[in-house]
């Protein structure tokens, strides 16, 4: 696999709910001996709300605002940064990551991703699936309406049967980036 080069120093996580862009994270930035920076953390922090109060109380577009501001005023030289599922997928979000550093998207599998929410009833704390609709029904359209936004990515990590530690090494193979 060909080494992708970083304009800054900056690594984005994109990827479905699940996908394991916060653990690998924060693995990453042990790895590479940088910061870690997740974006529904900051906007939780900031409002003193948790995404799905966001979502309840203010709207989705609300909350997409506020995601697309968090990237508009991002200051961080260097880190490892997590995004919340959604954020490449708006406000020209994506191309505003690319700008700014490496984006890694974490693909995995649909019929994995199905599994990981029904064993985890992560339905339950995400606002886009918490619907009374069918889960399978509800990730297909979230999956069409996403995937092809998440593959404009730099780097495409496939993350089905691998370690985190595996996911680590592969990431960290592929990128470079310049610790401290």
């Amino acid at each position: 696999m060909e080494q992708a080069e970083n304009k800054h120093e900056l690594l984005f996580l994109v990827g479905f709910p699940t996908s394991g862009k916060t653990a690998i994270g924060k693995l990453l930035a042990k790895k590479f001996e940088l910061p870690f920076f997740d974006t529904d953390q900051q906007i939780e922090q900031k409002t003193g709300k948790t995404i799905a109060q966001i979502f309840e109380q203010e709207g989705e577009e609300s909350f997409r605002i506020m995601e697309k501001e968090l990237i508009q005023s991002f200051t961080l030289q260097k880190g490892i940064v997590a995004t919340g599922g959604g954020l490449p997928c708006f406000h020209s979000n994506m191309e505003k990551l690319s700008a700014l550093g490496t984006v890694v998207y974490l693909d995995l599998d649909f019929e994995l991703l199905l599994g990981r929410f029904r064993a985890n009833a992560e339905q339950k704390t995400r606002p886009l699936l918490s619907q009374e609709e069918d889960l399978r029904q509800v990730l297909e359209k979230l999956w069409n309406k996403r995937s092809a936004i998440y593959e404009q990515a730099t780097v495409r990590i496939e993350v089905a049967r691998k370690s985190k530690k595996d996911l680590v090494n592969e990431i960290f193979d592929t990128v470079k980036l310049k610790s401290k």
